[in-house]
């Protein structure tokens, strides 16, 4: 069983052989289900001259991990009662933290002064580190340099960069640069803005009286199914005659109008739509020289549609069909050290997998999402169009979103995690390991061939990179820590197979774990980051593997730390929806791994790495909010996602925690803003980071 004990030392205390601990508990219900429980000393108003002197600091005491698992009980069989613990400080015990909106205060009257002035002093002593109340949370902080000198320190971050999230469109704007584009948007005469094109977009989407809908068979029309038809029967992709691919799709289309079509929740379920946009839409390809050099660079192209950030221009329609299909069929590019042309890029979509599609529809294959996908997008050129009253306003509005919320994009990404996420600001001498999630290879080499951080972080990326779905899970780790004694060693492999048949469940790139040796003191450390499936119905059994890997004693694992997007979602539904707190109380029970938030005494369930809404202009239409109910619909993406776990049988010291999702990109300063959806110009993903700095004692 994990116990933590939290002191703050702070006031005059009465001498232990005079007054004994009281069990005050000051946690909530919820916290007693999984946090620890907290402890009063009686005390008298402290002094400043007392409070000059001492630091906050939150000690860990922990049984050794166990190897059996969820071995919560005593050596007779019972259950350790927290309340038996007899306090190992004569101190203060500081209250349970709470998050907090940026600049927010804790009501804690009798420590506020003190706060402030060892807050002050953590800064004399470390520069500009952040004291708690900067970081927007209650979170205790060590104001001695002294005091930390003998203990290790790391400085770990956690990120999902949201490496495909390339539609301008995907999430409603609460930014500046929404307003940017709605103000550039409307122009002199009055053409739709933003709120008002995504209001028109919605209607067209939602309001069955509205009768502007027309009919696919209107968008997609029988010379461009012929088409459709000629170039997949010449790029011999199809398992069957595309004229049957052809014949399925028409009987699917007939007297169906657009609004129907992007509708259809069944089409959803088979991804018949959403599988071909995600392998087609925004592609970073190769690029190749004349000699023998191989792969000189890397670009990236888009398919023509309304939802990503082409930037080329379309007159009509039919410039807009041309474009299409000179880019699913003629454009050949190099991807993943393959040249294809782009339709070569669609794979089948499985039953095993996606069980709502048919035997049929699983034996046309590709050529079946093909058709789908050409209706797809000719759909939502013709909607797009209506709602904006113009062919050109729509472009005009993507543009503007385009150049505030997605041409920077990957600079600033960059920018987060080379001055946030690698920064001194917690410890100058502390160990900085940042695990970073849905990374493409672009990025990938953007962060080798910046200096500031190839310099100083060893980019960890796993052998078996997917170049095509490219989302993959990294680790950035200081090369202090291995001293150039050996190279980190990958063990993804190797976690994967204790998963068993599970592991297939996981898509390639989504986790990768390494193993590196601390040259200080040669403890073998496992470093592991992870992209979670939607529902994080996966996390439970990664988490699993990664445990029973560290437990093996051939593997002479010292310490784990593992960063992850776990998608955990602030309720829990079994088999369905993986509950944050459902999570946090598996890890006590059946793992030997804490997470951030316990070990810094956080409420879980408030600590939200996510606020968006995404708009009726993405492939999910069935994840779709009005903009009206953007904030507090129940599709709302509000949630605790993110955590960074430790496994070690070494007491922590908690340093600092912190979220962050506004960057001010002139002075690099950072902030948590609760009431801004994000992304936005202030902020590139959809996923705040989580910065947890500790020492092992």
């Amino acid at each position: 069983m994990n116990i933590f004990v939290e002191w703050r030392i702070g006031a005059p205390i009465p001498s232990a052989s005079k007054t004994r601990a009281t069990a005050e508990h000051t946690h909530t219900t919820r916290a007693l289900r999984h946090r620890s429980h907290t402890w009063r000393y009686p005390s008298s108003a402290s002094s400043s001259a007392h409070e000059e002197s001492i630091i906050a600091i939150v000690v860990v005491a922990r049984r050794a991990p166990s190897r059996a698992h969820g071995s919560a009980v005593t050596s007779a069989g019972e259950r350790d009662p927290l309340h038996a613990l007899t306090p190992p400080f004569r101190a203060l015990q500081r209250p349970r933290a709470v998050v907090r909106d940026a600049g927010g205060r804790s009501d804690d009257a009798q420590h506020r002064a003190a706060r402030a002035r060892i807050a002050a002093r953590g800064r004399r002593v470390r520069g500009d580190r952040q004291s708690a109340s900067e970081c927007g949370w209650d979170t205790p902080v060590l104001a001695s340099g002294a005091a930390a000198a003998a203990m290790p320190s790391f400085a770990t971050s956690t990120w999902n960069i949201a490496a495909i999230n390339n539609n301008p469109f995907e999430y409603y704007a609460s930014s500046s640069a929404a307003r940017d584009a709605r103000a550039a948007s409307e122009g002199e005469d009055g053409d739709a803005s933003y709120s008002n094109f995504m209001r028109g977009v919605e209607r067209a989407l939602r309001d069955d009286t509205d009768e502007r809908a027309d009919m696919l068979d209107d968008v997609l029309r029988a010379d461009m199914l012929d088409v459709l038809v000629d170039k997949l029967n010449r790029a011999g992709l199809c398992d069957v005659r595309a004229e049957r691919c052809r014949e399925y799709y028409v009987s699917y289309a007939r007297g169906r109008s657009t609004r129907a079509y992007l509708r259809d929740v069944d089409v959803g379920a088979k991804r018949l739509c959403s599988m071909p946009d995600r392998v087609t839409n925004t592609v970073n390809v190769e690029m190749r020289g004349d000699d023998s050099s191989g792969i000189v660079n890397r670009r990236t192209v888009y398919r023509p549609t309304v939802i990503n950030c082409y930037d080329g221009r379309f007159a009509d329609e039919g410039a807009w069909w041309d474009a299409w299909v000179a880019y699913m069929f003629d454009t050949r590019v190099v991807v993943g050290g393959r040249e294809r042309a782009m339709v070569e890029m669609l794979t089948p979509i499985k039953k095993a997998k996606y069980p709502a599609v048919s035997e049929e529809e699983e034996e046309l294959g590709v050529g079946l999402q093909v058709f789908f996908l050409a209706a797809f997008d000719a759909a939502l050129v013709r909607v797009a169009t209506l709602a904006a009253g113009s062919f050109d306003v729509w472009q005009n509005i993507r543009a503007e979103l385009y150049e505030n919320l997605v041409k920077h994009k990957t600079s600033r990404t960059l920018d987060v995690v080379a001055t946030s996420l690698l920064r001194d600001v917690h410890d100058g001498d502390a160990t900085r390991v940042c695990f970073l999630q849905e990374v493409g290879s672009a990025f990938a080499d953007a962060l080798r061939a910046r200096e500031d951080i190839s310099a100083a972080y060893d980019v960890c990326c796993p052998c078996d990179m997917d170049p095509k779905r490219d989302q993959n899970s990294i680790v950035l780790m200081s090369k202090s820590f291995t001293n150039g004694n050996a190279t980190p060693r990958e063990v993804t492999s190797d976690v994967l197979r204790l998963m068993g048949e599970r592991s297939a469940s996981l898509s390639k790139g989504d986790f990768c774990a390494f193993v590196a040796t601390d040259a200080s003191d040669g403890k073998n450390y496992v470093f592991a980051s992870f992209h979670g499936d939607t529902d994080g119905l996966q996390t439970k059994h990664i988490t699993s593997a990664v445990d029973a890997f560290c437990a093996d004693a051939s593997n002479a694992v010292d310490v784990c730390v593992f960063g992850m997007d776990a998608n955990t979602h602030s309720f829990h539904k079994d088999g369905k929806k993986q509950g944050v707190v459902d999570f946090i109380d598996y890890l006590r029970a059946s793992t030997s791994f804490e997470a951030c938030w316990t070990l810094a005494n956080i409420d879980v369930e408030s600590a939200h790495t996510t606020f968006s809404a995404r708009t009726f202009l993405q492939a999910q239409l069935n994840k779709a909010v009005p903009l009206a109910d953007a904030e507090t619909h129940i599709l709302t993406d509000r949630h605790p996602k993110d955590h960074i776990l430790i496994r070690t049988s070494t007491p922590i010291a908690v340093r600092a925690l912190e979220r962050i999702n506004s960057v001010d990109f002139t002075s690099f300063t950072t902030s948590y803003d609760a009431g801004s959806m994000f992304p936005n110009a202030r902020f590139p993903s959809d996923h705040a980071a989580v910065v947890f700095a500790f020492d092992l004692n």
